[in-house]
């Protein structure tokens, strides 16, 4: 429908006539246009429809373009073709001016088809304003034209998937070591860069940016290109710094457009130690079948894991039936739904080859919507309890055969008009079936108002919907496919059901919309598919490939074979449903190209209309096996810990010719790598895996049936879904004031090493303290050639021992400390197993045991431990010996106090020259004390006290992390001289930068801050704070984030707007503001008029932000109303307000304003006399 003015064109026609239409009844009425419009048949008319004597605006009226000129469209990103045909004959019709308009009514493009009726605006620019919306296609005789956006057809029933092309400048694979790593750790990042068809770029500046879980930047570093396009960039993960997926961006300078991406985990991982396995037949199961399933577990040196612990259990959840040819039908009953079940198959102990079998029974009888999803999951505990996770899934299938649904058209139904519906019958394997007889359901949505009691118990009305049958019918001769029509009697929401007639059988539900009488949108309807088959899965340059061509009808083709942009075009004659075409594969066809196919008809004057174009679209996927290099990688299959290992790499073309390349070799852990299912990085998938079609086509041949509806975007019916929300980051676990480095992943990593020109490399790495399975990944890259390749290296020993210590402990601490033991000396015997610990432990049974293990065998020894009553950090030494071989495991773990970090200070004055004692506290635990003297005849010692203690607060929040580090930017001169070591102006810079990140990490997406990092709930007063800090560092010359600091004061005007934000925050804000130089006047006088409601400190921000006014008599009306109140209460949330605040933001408002006021010496008093300990 369009909204047309009523002065538009001229009037040709005016008629009264005789529908016979009774009112609420809807009924076809034929006009014919040919006896209105007489000679003159063609052009664009506006059709009008009013009730006799009616009012003007109670008909309803339609733009009607009579023509022979049918529109196809395809655009890509840089070119449009247009191909004109007669809808009459499919004839092409030439020498036709074809003009592109975009929404504004600007001409952007003009041509003229050719004799084929094509028309190639290549290398055209969409950017800004100028993309197209409509293409006018006109000639001496007639007129078409199309509007794109309403014309858009549908893919998801086609393979048309992928990354997109690059059509001009770069992009990157970006890489990492492994998946997952800890705080205070090392990233290792690597990014290969190419151009267009993988042109290797010459060295220019890159950018990497990471991005933190929460989506705010963590870091921004640039580097270099080297000789082969390439760039190694190192992060390091503080130990503070939140837990989460990360993301790493590419991109080039001054270009916010990412080239390149991948992601990493910083958690507080324990690599696994069991290697994890489920088999089951491959194979789809149905309802009554057993699945034998055997579970094996195995250390990751290679041994069985025997006598494990393995609990199995099986979640059936609701799947949805795919069959590959049949992707845009509806397998599912959108009204039923289906509760997930559970089946747990108990606890089973490993045999001495790490197996456990076990076996799922699937009930018979359950009726969910479509197929089941069966995911196992198995459970093997390793000797400490950790539990090590697999799984697998199965489908069941509880129907033999599925029944599919779907809409002719998209969007709404009408009342009274029929609906059409296509319904097809598949087996399990994607065949179709035929079946004699489908019984059709349809039902209505309605909704009751129903009187229910609460949880508190009080009655309320509540909404219920429930549906109701309003028709039933019963299809015969059906075959394995069809169509069905349905015709609503009212306007609302609908669900149809076709099923077979048995009790138990499959059912397709499908929900659909009828929308009232008179109204009519626009509607797309779904184009007939073209099946489209290749003789071959790849294809070399030079090769020639069948196209099978499956088309519901004969008629004319266009054949379009298209990447980024359109590569060449021709049109067929289709005398067979069934046809064959060749098409050349030339050298741009790389890494794949789409061909596309529409078939289109004369239109034919038939009782049923039918559709007159039909589509389809394959991927044709090139050999690009010449790009991919050769990899050899020559290394011992087991090695020793604390060994060298020595690793040589060839690397070779594919044509087996040497070649120089530049490798990233990483050795990782595999029980890390496991953690994150983590594949060897494999550019050559990356540069020449399936990129996904990139053109769009339009065309106007669905308008050619009644103007049924406007396209409706999606589904009849969207569920909604609650954003994931991650848990909340308890800050109480950053608290322990003692940390070990307890895990030492393996991980070795040399990120660029360059082969001779023999293609050789080798590499060395010390293999450290450990046992378990290394993977070696190499990746290789040269000019437009890359591979990857991995080897495995087990690192064993003789004898291997495996104790399982708790990851920290407190002081006194009683804990079980299982040893295991693996004998791989070749010869059983008895193992004695050894444990001596740091100063303070204290072991409860005895420090030494034997145990018999047999050759091949693991076996199992405990201890029985008591941790130091001292914080420390402390150390576990297993020693084991059989006969002469020996072995031993040293683990490093922290011995946490009880209690809280503690700092106090005091000060205190000596004439000179003079003596004086000072009482030092004791009771500290052992080696955790520090004491520290100052002596220096600054006035400011006695603040000296205060500033350490703020500087050295083991809490983290926003306000107490802003409080620490906000003095540092005025006081280096007090600072230094509290500890010259540690706060010299270089620490001090340190320190302060430090703090903005931690500042920072608490910043939310809407730009205020949050109390503790990870939280998303805004803490206003502590954001105005934070944003306080920001605005003065960034004054002083620190490296603050300028788009960090626009969102925080973004947020505080938001506040300002904000009814409920008090307004003692919003005089706070105001002077934030001002200072930074976005100065609130308006909201200035309206504190000014009501600042007998503000508190002492919010006039003396108010008398700042005056004064940044120039207001100097309003500044002293406000300055001369006094001191704080003494008798304030302290606030240990909202504000934070104190007598001690109060008097500290008015001392420093009258050193600002008026340094010699009488009014300073009384608040320094004030403060001073406040000082506890040389505290507040």
């Amino acid at each position: 429908s369009y909204s047309i003015p009523r002065d538009l064109g001229i009037d040709v026609y005016e008629k009264e006539i005789d529908t016979g239409v009774q009112r609420n009844i809807a009924k076809d009425v034929l006009v014919n246009l040919k006896d209105i419009l007489q000679e003159d048949t063609r052009g664009l008319f506006f059709l009008r429809v009013n009730e006799l004597n009616g009012y003007y605006w109670g008909g309803d009226s339609k733009l009607v373009l009579t023509t022979d000129i049918g529109i196809l469209a395809k655009k890509s990103g840089s070119d449009l073709l247009i191909w004109l045909n007669s809808l009459a004959t499919t004839r092409p019709i030439p020498y036709t001016k074809v003009k592109v308009f975009t929404k504004t009514n600007q001409q952007i493009l003009e041509g003229t088809t050719n004799e084929g009726g094509v028309v190639h605006f290549q290398d055209v620019s969409w950017d800004g304003d100028r993309r197209p919306y409509v293409v006018v296609a006109s000639n001496d005789y007639d007129l078409s034209f199309i509007e794109l956006d309403r014309c858009l057809l549908s893919e998801t029933a086609f393979d048309v998937s992928g990354r997109p092309y690059i059509s001009s400048g770069y992009e990157g694979f970006v890489y990492t070591d492994r998946g997952v790593y800890r705080p205070g750790e090392n990233v290792h990042i690597k990014a290969i860069l190419r151009g267009v068809g993988c042109e290797m770029p010459e060295s220019f500046p890159v950018v990497i940016e990471i991005e933190r879980p929460d989506g705010r930047q963590y870091e921004k570093l640039s580097g270099i290109l080297s000789g082969f396009g390439s760039v190694n960039i190192d992060v390091n993960i503080a130990d503070y710094a939140l837990t989460g997926a990360y993301t790493i961006k590419l991109m080039l300078p001054g270009d916010d457009k990412v080239i390149g991406k991948a992601t990493f985990n910083v958690e507080e991982f324990m690599p696994d130690r069991l290697k994890v396995s489920i088999e089951a037949p491959e194979k789809r199961f149905t309802a009554g079948e057993e699945i034998p399933v055997t579970v094996k577990a195995e250390l990751f040196f290679g041994a069985a894991a025997d006598g494990r612990d393995v609990e199995l259990s099986c979640d059936l959840t609701p799947g949805e039936f795919k069959p590959k040819d049949f992707r845009d039908y509806v397998f599912t009953d959108e009204g039923r739904t289906f509760a997930a079940k559970t089946i747990r198959l108990g606890e089973q102990k490993t045999d001495s080859e790490g197996l456990a079998n076990f076996s799922v029974q699937i009930p018979q009888g359950i009726l969910p919507p479509s197929i089941l999803d069966c995911s196992i999951q198995a459970v093997v505990k390793e000797t400490g309890g950790r539990a090590v996770t697999s799984h697998i899934k199965r489908i069941i299938d509880p129907y033999p055969y599925y029944i599919g649904i779907r809409k002719v058209a998209e969007g709404y139904a009408s009342v009274g008009e029929p609906i059409k519906f296509d319904y097809v019958i598949v087996s399990a394997n994607g065949e179709k079936v035929s079946l004699p007889e489908l019984k059709v359901e349809v039902s209505k949505v309605v909704w009751n108002n129903v009187l229910k009691k609460d949880e508190n118990g009080r009655y309320r009305y509540v909404s219920e919907k429930y549906e109701e049958r309003v028709f039933n019918d019963v299809i015969t001769s059906v075959g394995a496919s069809g169509r069905y029509e349905y015709t609503p009697k009212s306007y609302g929401d609908y669900i149809i059901r076709i099923s077979a007639p048995e009790k138990g059988s499959h059912a397709a539900g499908l929900k659909f919309y009828c929308s009232g009488y008179g109204y009519s949108p626009w509607a797309m309807e779904k184009p007939d598919k073209i099946e489209l088959s290749l003789d071959k899965r790849y294809y070399k340059e030079g090769d020639t490939a069948k196209l099978l061509i499956k088309s519901p009808f004969k008629g004319k083709a266009l054949v379009v074979i298209s990447k980024d942009k359109v590569l060449s075009t021709k049109t067929i004659e289709l005398t067979e449903l069934t046809q064959e075409i060749p098409i050349n594969i030339t050298g741009d066809f790389s890494p794949n190209v789409y061909c596309s196919v529409t078939v289109i008809r004369p239109l034919m004057k038939s009782d049923e209309w039918i559709a007159h174009r039909a589509y389809g679209i394959i991927p044709v996927m090139i050999d690009n096996s010449s790009h991919k290099l050769n990899i050899s990688i020559d290394a011992p299959e087991e090695v020793k810990p604390n060994d060298n290992i020595k690793i040589n790499v060839e690397v070779k073309d594919s044509s087996g010719m040497n070649k120089e390349a530049e490798l990233s070799i990483a050795l990782v852990d595999e029980g890390i790598l496991q953690l994150t299912n983590f594949y060897t990085p494999d550019p050559f998938e990356f540069f020449y895996g399936k990129r996904a079609n990139s053109l769009s086509t339009y065309d106007i041949y669905s308008l050619l049936l009644p103007d049924f509806e406007q396209e409706k975007i999606g589904s009849d019916s969207t569920p909604s879904a609650d954003k994931l929300k991650r848990p909340k980051f308890d800050p109480r676990k950053h608290l322990n004031p003692i940390t070990v480095k307890r895990v030492k992943p393996f991980a070795l990593w040399k990120g660029s090493l360059v082969t001779d020109t023999s293609g050789k490399a080798t590499a060395e790495f010390k293999i450290p303290e450990f046992t378990g399975n290394v993977r070696i990944m190499v990746v290789a890259s040269s000019t437009k050639d890359f591979a990857k390749a991995d080897f495995d290296v087990n690192v064993t020993e003789p004898l291997m021992i495996e104790p399982t210590i708790p990851r920290f402990l407190a002081s006194n601490d009683k804990f079980i400390l299982p040893v295991s033991i693996y004998n791989k000396t070749g010869v059983e015997g008895e193992v004695t197993i050894s444990v001596k610990t740091s100063e303070g432990f204290k072991i409860l049974d005895t420090s030494s045991k034997s145990v018999h293990v047999g050759s091949d065998r693991e076996a199992l020894i405990t201890f029985s431990l008591k941790a130091p009553e001292v914080p420390q950090k402390a150390e576990i030494q297993i020693h084991a010996s059989l006969g002469d071989v020996k072995t031993s495991r040293t683990t490093k773990l922290a011995v946490r106090p009880v209690t809280p970090f503690t700092t106090l200070t005091g000060s205190g004055s000596i004439k000179v020259p003079g003596d004086t004692i000072f009482k030092l506290p004791a009771n500290w635990f052992k080696d955790t004390q520090s004491y520290s003297l100052v002596v220096m005849s600054l006035p400011g010692l006695e603040f000296a006290g205060g500033l350490k203690f703020l500087v050295e607060y083991p809490y983290r929040c926003v306000e107490q992390t802003t409080s620490s580090i906000y003095p540092l930017l005025y006081l280096k001169d007090i600072a230094q001289a509290v500890d010259s070591n540690k706060y010299s102006p270089d620490m001090i810079d340190s320190y302060i930068n430090d703090g903005i990140r931690r500042v920072l990490s608490m910043q939310t997406y809407s730009g205020g801050f949050a109390m503790w990092s990870g939280y998303q709930d805004v803490y206003d007063w502590g954001s105005i704070y934070a944003t306080d800090f920001l605005v003065e560092a960034d004054k002083a010359g620190y490296a603050v984030p300028q788009t960090d600091k626009k969102m925080a004061l973004d947020y505080l005007e938001k506040l300002l707007l904000k009814e409920e934000t008090s307004l003692d925050l919003k005089a706070y804000s105001c002077f934030v503001l001002s200072k930074a130089g976005r100065v609130k006047q308006s909201w200035i006088r309206r504190l000014q008029e009501k600042r007998d409601e503000l508190s002492p400190s919010s006039r003396f921000y108010l008398a700042a932000s005056l004064a940044l006014l120039g207001d100097r008599k309003a500044v002293s009306d406000i300055l001369g109303q006094g001191l704080p109140n003494e008798t304030i209460t302290r606030e240990t949330g909202g504000t934070l307000r104190s007598y001690i605040k109060e008097n500290a933001i008015a001392l420093s408002t009258y050193m600002d304003l008026e340094p010699e006021n009488a009014i300073v010496p009384v608040l320094v008093k004030r403060l001073e006399s406040s000082m506890v300990d040389g505290r507040w």
